[in-house]
């Protein structure tokens, strides 16, 4: 599983440096995302590292900003609000199965769902500043990119115009209101609007939790919904400058579309449950007050029966005084019939018993003898062997000392040879040292006497090739004026 593990991180580590476009954002004050854009920019075809989220639009498997109020913490690890309680928080999970049985519940359309799956997939977070992208891939009904409607530059220009001015009025709108996170996630309602959750408020700059007495319900809220708004503005701004689209601003629409479609079913599912629960009460009722009579007729009953055992207990203790004095005489009349028939079998055995001990005596008797022949005899093989052990332990102290005789004498015989030895060896390394002296030094003459001829030969070739000394040709003669001239020449 590790090196599995490791493998796969490997292989998203190659992708994401292989991508054409790279986005690194934060995704909580201590983790890190990267998405991995494959196609053109321009599409914005979003890959995440893992698996798209189906669950919020956060676009992530592992969000943890906003904080708990959002519902958008550990988009894996959401909530069935049937198993919360009052004080145990978010701990127990709900997988995507469970909030398509409750889109299905509230809706009741395939189509629907599998659109809202869609848009949910092409949502995605932008960055920490509570800044989402809303993909910008073409409508859940259409398969062709290229097809979308785009705006004009005029058209485009003043859109943007108009949005800058609405983003500026709501930012001096909210500037001085206590800052808090937007909604922008879109879980089950049941999930969404739970009481413990929806009060929660955190500050988005410092992550922590707004207390109600910082600042009125009201206006938080206010707060929450103008925040909303200005993100909304802002995501589609950007689509709008980018490309001309405002896809984001159509699948919020759509969004809030649908959890307006939810909050309405919540509406008509709570007007069935109150009258179930009208239903349920009269039933509660009408089966009160049978348990009640039932109750009552088996009170009379138990008081009925009360007096009854009174009587049979009175009946019976009667009946038990009688058994008693009749059961003692029949106890009687037994024993001595058993007492007879006792004696008689005590008689048997007594002579049965008479049999046996004859028996067993004699048995006793020819076992001593035996014994007694059998102790004589292993008297006699033990002094027996005892002679034998005595006479074999003397031969055996001889023989070893015998040999521990020899052994000295091996031991000093081999003593005398060691150190013979080491004398011989120490002779025989002190003449191989100096014959070895002696081959070095006649060596060293050879070489040198070898050296002498050849220099001597030397020394006597270079006087005959110029006629030094005794070698001198031309030595007692008179030459020429140009036998000179040649031999200065030479």
């Amino acid at each position: 599983m590790i090196m599995k593990a490791k493998t796969d991180q490997a292989e998203a580590d190659a992708e994401f440096e292989n991508a054409a476009f790279k986005m690194e954002i934060d995704v909580s004050p201590l983790e890190r995302k990267r998405f991995a854009f494959t196609h053109k920019y321009l599409e914005r075809a979003v890959k995440p590292r893992e698996q798209t989220c189906e669950m919020c639009a956060c676009g992530t498997c592992s969000c943890e900003y906003p904080p708990a109020d959002e519902m958008d913490s550990e988009c894996k690890n959401m909530v069935d609000p049937r198993d919360m309680s009052t004080d145990g928080g978010l701990s127990i999970k709900v997988p995507t199965k469970l909030l398509k049985e409750l889109y299905m519940t509230f809706i009741g359309d395939q189509k629907e769902w599998a659109k809202f799956v869609k848009i949910m997939k092409h949502a995605e977070r932008k960055s920490r500043n509570e800044m989402y992208i809303f993909s910008n891939l073409p409508a859940p009904g259409t398969n062709d990119a290229e097809d979308v409607q785009r705006l004009t530059d005029y058209d485009r220009w003043a859109t943007l115009a108009i949005l800058n001015e609405l983003i500026d009025r709501l930012v001096i709108l909210g500037a001085n209101k206590p800052k808090v996170v937007p909604q922008l996630n879109f879980h089950p309602p049941k999930v969404r609007y739970h009481a413990k959750i929806r009060k929660r408020m955190y500050d988005s700059d410092t992550n922590l939790l707004i207390s109600e007495g910082e600042g009125p319900r009201e206006i938080c809220r206010f707060q929450k919904f103008r925040t909303l708004l200005e993100h909304v503005m802002k995501i589609t701004r950007d689509e709008i400058a980018e490309r001309s689209i405002c896809d984001a601003l159509k699948g919020f629409a759509a969004l809030e579309s649908k959890r307006k479609n939810e909050e309405r079913a919540i509406t008509v599912n709570y007007d069935d449950s109150i009258r179930l629960i009208q239903s349920l009460k009269k039933l509660k009722v009408r089966n009160d007050r049978d348990t009640n009579t039932v109750i009552e007729r088996f009170e009379k009953m138990k008081k009925v029966l009360k007096k009854e055992l009174q009587q049979e207990m009175f009946r019976y203790g009667v009946y038990l005084s009688y058994f008693k004095d009749w059961a003692e005489a029949e106890f009687e009349s037994e024993k001595w019939d058993k007492d007879e028939h006792y004696f008689k079998w005590i008689e048997k055995e007594l002579k049965r018993c008479e049999h046996v001990y004859n028996t067993e005596n004699r048995v006793h008797r020819d076992v001593t003898m035996f014994l007694k022949l059998s102790m004589t005899k292993l008297e006699k093989d033990v002094k027996k062997w005892s002679h034998k052990y005595d006479k074999d332990m003397e031969e055996k102290d001889s023989e070893i000392s015998t040999l521990k005789q020899k052994r000295k004498d091996v031991h000093k015989k081999m003593a005398e040879t060691l150190h013979t030895f080491d004398t011989r060896q120490t002779e025989i390394q002190s003449y191989l040292k100096e014959r070895a002296e002696r081959e070095r030094k006649a060596a060293e003459e050879k070489r040198l006497r070898e050296a002498a001829v050849k220099i001597q030969a030397w020394w006597r070739g270079t006087m005959v090739r110029w006629e030094f000394g005794k070698y001198d040709t031309d030595k007692g003669k008179k030459k020429k004026g140009k036998a000179k001239v040649s031999k200065a020449k030479k």
